[in-house]
């Protein structure tokens, strides 16, 4: 190695990936899905919603339901799945509470008319 020379072990270089939507969209190939009305029903509900809630659906089905041991498995390991979504949706929920609770000390520390203005927007949900 020369001084100043750069070495990069494979797979170990700079990564660039596009993330935009209409990329994503515009990619979903023929016959799985027309790419257009995807990324309008994406504006109605993300996959991760609409999961959800058949989720929901099916659990709740599967609770009247006399099932074989087969899908008895499956649907063990949907409560578990679902579980740990639920575990961290609460556990996000929880950060960004204490995050804005932080930036609200903050901003009444250094600005309480402006915290009082602030409230004063969000106070239909008070």
């Amino acid at each position: 190695m020369y001084p100043g020379s750069q070495f990069n072990f494979p797979w170990s270089g700079d990564v660039v990936q596009r993330i935009d939507p209409d990329f994503f969209f515009g990619a979903i190939p023929e016959g799985a899905g027309i790419g257009e009305i995807e990324k309008e029903v994406f504006k109605v509900a993300s996959y991760g919603k609409q999961l959800g809630l058949i989720t929901e659906v099916l659990l709740t089905l599967t609770e009247e339901a006399k099932l074989t041991a087969e899908p008895k498995g499956s649907l063990r390991t949907l409560k578990d799945i679902h579980a740990k979504i639920e575990e961290v949706k609460k556990k996000k929920k929880d950060e960004i509470r204490k995050n804005a609770r932080s930036v609200l000390e903050k901003l009444k520390a250094s600005d309480e008319g402006e915290l009082k203005k602030l409230l004063n927007d969000y106070k239909e949900y008070m």
